[in-house]
């Protein structure tokens, strides 16, 4: 920096400091930084201490080091499936500095994440011979049709429905349970009921009609079935004596934090029968 003298024949206003610079390097200006003070004597420092103050020049479209250079990012964060807790992420932030005769500066940060636990809830499923039964909309009534029970049609007469119902949380530490809206004609049961967590294995030749669910029924399943947490049940179903039409079965199951799971509605269908002696009902061309 020059004596102060040397810019009395530049100053137009004595309220204002003007200052030349030396020794720096601007490909108009030759000025890149610099530092200043208020003194009342030469090279004083008593009204305004030295401070540092970047220059940026309206000409200058690549001033080399100015510190007012900003690159804005965005840091994208994914949590693993299922996964909750706290993640420290640490990262250094670093200036872009183009002078390779000016080491960057750097800072140390650290980002820290609370993925906040959320309970889940269980899932239901229904299955007969280890095939769901149900719908890819799980809202979806199951419709099961069945004959009309008469005393004169004994015959004809379906047999007991029985499947296997339940469902698997993928919290490990949940209990789950079941809940039943009774249906309003028939009669239904719950046996066996059973907590063993199990892996889906292949389907056998003969299986029972309530055997564990098996097959491409794995492929639904988020995690192997020995990592979640199960509940299932035989499911059977007595339908009324000479009762027609519809009965239906409302079936939900819920957790220890009270997640709930969609209600399984199953639909009977109950066909009205009208032979008697053994006859053979045949449908006229309205119903064809």
């Amino acid at each position: 920096m020059s004596d102060i003298g040397d810019d009395l024949d530049f100053q137009s206003d004595m309220s204002t400091v003007s200052v030349q610079y030396t020794g720096f390097e601007s490909h108009l200006h030759g000025v890149m930084a610099y530092e200043w003070a208020v003194g009342t004597t030469q090279g004083g420092k008593k009204v305004q201490p030295f401070m540092p103050h970047g220059v940026i020049h309206n000409e200058e479209k690549d001033v080399k080091g100015d510190g007012k250079i900003r690159c804005n990012t965005v840091l994208l964060y994914t949590p693993c499936k299922d996964c909750y807790g706290v993640e420290s992420i640490p990262i250094i932030l670093q200036e872009n500095q183009s002078d390779p005769d000016i080491p960057p500066a750097d800072t140390p940060v650290t980002v820290t994440i609370n993925v906040i636990d959320v309970n889940n809830p269980p899932v239901m499923f229904v299955t007969q011979f280890g095939w769901s039964v149900m719908h890819s909309d799980p809202t979806e009534p199951i419709l099961i049709y069945l004959e009309q029970m008469n005393t004169f049609n004994k015959e004809n007469w379906s047999e007991q429905f029985t499947a296997l119902i339940g469902a698997y949380d993928i919290d490990r530490s949940d209990s789950l349970h079941i809940e039943v809206n009774e249906p309003s004609h028939g009669n239904h049961t719950l046996t066996e009921k059973s907590t063993l967590p199990f892996d889906v294995q292949p389907c056998t030749e003969s299986p029972q009609v309530n055997s564990l669910p098996c097959g491409n029924f794995s492929h639904t399943l988020p995690y192997a079935g020995k990592n979640m947490s199960w509940i299932y049940y035989s499911l059977s179903y007595d339908q009324a004596m000479l009762f027609s039409g519809y009965d239906e079965l409302k079936i939900y199951i819920n957790d220890t934090h009270n997640a709930t799971s969609n209600v399984v509605t199953m639909r009977f269908i109950i066909m009205e029968s009208l032979c008697n002696n053994e006859g053979i009902c045949e449908g006229n061309d309205i119903y064809r």
